[in-house]
């Protein structure tokens, strides 16, 4: 009689945790990711880290990792088990190398188009210029609850909105499934917002087409833009009979 073997796991298998890699030259740390900090989404304070590191040459993105010996562990933070820190990195190997095995630098590279608040989507230091279109700024929440219906036109016919003293919420009804929201916009009353799509929070860097990672708004027309793509186009091909976006 013969008898199976099974190659699944069973109870009691340990399944490897994924190890990171620090981005530091010469540091041969390699660990879990609760021993890393991510380079912070500030520009500023990215930057000041950055100049920080003796001969550091790496691209910096969303996922460039420093792990916790460089820090100063009095300075560290835990927030929901991953550190923190406002303060750079000050420890690092003697006679650290650049590393070679990117030959991509900061100066090659812009992060801000993933991190940095745009210009395009940074309140106005003045006013005063009359080639400005201020009326596409939102400076506070009261502006929204104030003027979304005469502001958002024609897309509020695809879209229902709930008001209250700290949220703007626009939602979609699912059609196919009574009850249920399909995609909804909320705006907190600090203007900044959260995409949900079929009960999935969309993460903020794949929203960077209309707002900047930090998900602060403050122009219509980024509202605009969020509303016409998930409420009017709703991931369709384009048709004849669609409005033209006007922003």
């Amino acid at each position: 009689m013969l008898k199976l073997i099974s190659s699944l796991p069973v109870a009691g298998d340990l399944i490897e945790p994924k190890q990171f890699r620090c981005c530091i030259p010469k540091c041969q740390t390699r660990s879990t990711i609760d021993n890393f900090l991510n380079f912070p989404l500030d520009y500023q304070l990215r930057q000041l880290w950055i100049s920080s590191i003796p001969n550091f040459d790496d691209v910096v993105d969303h996922e460039t990792l420093i792990c916790t010996k460089h820090f100063d562990k009095s300075l560290l933070r835990l927030e929901k088990n991953r550190y923190l820190s406002n303060y750079p990195p000050v420890i690092f190997p003697s006679k650290s190398e650049p590393n070679t095995k990117k030959k991509l630098k900061n100066d090659d590279f812009y992060p801000f188009y993933m991190f940095h608040l745009q210009d395009r989507d940074e309140y106005p230091l003045t006013v005063g210029c009359t080639k400005m279109k201020i009326d596409d700024f939102i400076f506070n929440f009261w502006e929204i609850k104030a003027y979304y219906a005469e502001k958002l036109g024609y897309l509020m016919d695809y879209w229902q909105v709930q008001l209250s003293i700290r949220e703007v919420f626009f939602y979609k009804l699912n059609t196919e499934d009574v009850g249920k929201i399909k995609g909804s916009i909320k705006i907190k009353d600090t203007m900044h917002l959260e995409v949900v799509l079929s009960g999935r929070t969309m993460d903020a860097f794949d929203l960077t087409w209309a707002v900047p990672p930090t998900l602060l708004i403050t122009r219509w027309s980024q509202l605009k833009m969020l509303l016409y793509e998930f409420g009017v186009v709703d991931g369709r091909k384009m048709e004849d009979g669609l409005p033209t976006i006007l922003l």
